[in-house]
């Protein structure tokens, strides 16, 4: 009886790697292992012979960025060449929403539904690719031999760095440090906030004339605990009396609900 040997495969390794990291983290670890051969640094475009597909007729499936390139480059050499797309634009996954820009999805059931871009004058979104990386020398290249005009790209992630001449000594901050320190601040304020209304912590306004408004109460409250209420924010009140004011410090008060009639207080014992 032979007995099977216990561990892990490359088959069943790789496939924990794509799991994890997707598609290009497993062609990297394919790569490093030797099971893909590392293509060769890119040198420019094909050099075909001048005239060398003179005579010659091309079929390309697909006008896609590698599509029309193969045909530009095809062309560029005297061949013959027809582009099948089967959708009513080119560009392949690369699609540039604009006002006007009609977006046409058919579903699993055959239907067919239509969204209409409404974005104002000179705005625009990417819905395929949004960016073209540095080392994207190929695309790269057709976009300055073509005069395609480009745009510089701001990438907002957790590592961009963050200047102020009023802040951090004037030194630049990752961004993750000042999101994690107002988190940090923010979760701490309003933990205090709840302990102090925990606590008994009265919140009140003052307007412009002098008036305090503050709520005692809701509609499910007993009139015991509203009375309760009332007398704890005229206590609050009291004792907020600086020791400078003079003569009569609580003119009077008046309780109602919202936009209801006020009801006026006796203030014995808090002016």
């Amino acid at each position: 009886m032979t007995r099977k040997k216990k561990g892990v495969t490359r088959r069943r390794f790789l496939e924990q790697v794509g799991l994890a990291g997707g598609s290009a983290a497993m062609y990297e670890t394919m790569t490093a292992l030797g099971l893909i051969n590392l293509p060769e640094a890119w040198a420019g475009p094909p050099e075909l012979p001048q005239g060398s597909g003179a005579g010659k007729s091309v079929v390309i499936l697909g006008a896609g960025i590698g599509g029309m390139t193969a045909a530009y480059e095809l062309t560029r050499a005297n061949y013959g060449c027809q582009i099948i797309e089967l959708t009513e634009r080119a560009g392949g996954r690369n699609h540039t929403a604009r006002r006007g820009t009609v977006i046409k999805e058919v579903n699993e059931k055959g239907e067919t539904t239509e969204q209409v871009c409404n974005f104002d004058p000179d705005l625009y979104l990417n819905l395929g690719p949004g960016r073209l990386p540095y080392h994207h020398r190929r695309v790269l290249h057709y976009c300055k031999e073509l005069d395609v005009a480009l745009e510089v790209y701001v990438m907002e992630t957790m590592a961009n760095l963050f200047q102020s001449d009023k802040a951090f000594g004037g030194s630049a901050t990752v961004r993750r440090r000042i999101a994690n320190d107002m988190q940090g601040y923010i979760s701490e304020m309003l933990a205090k906030a709840v302990k102090e209304i925990k606590a008994g912590k009265i919140e009140y306004r003052v307007d412009k004339t002098g008036n305090v408004h503050a709520p005692v109460g809701k509609v499910k409250f007993t009139a015991d605990q509203i009375a309760e209420n009332l007398v704890a924010f005229l206590e609050a009140i009291a004792k907020a009396k600086p020791s400078s004011a003079k003569g009569t410090y609580l003119k009077g008060a008046t309780v109602s609900s919202t936009m209801g009639p006020g009801i006026k207080l006796d203030l014995a014992g808090y002016r």
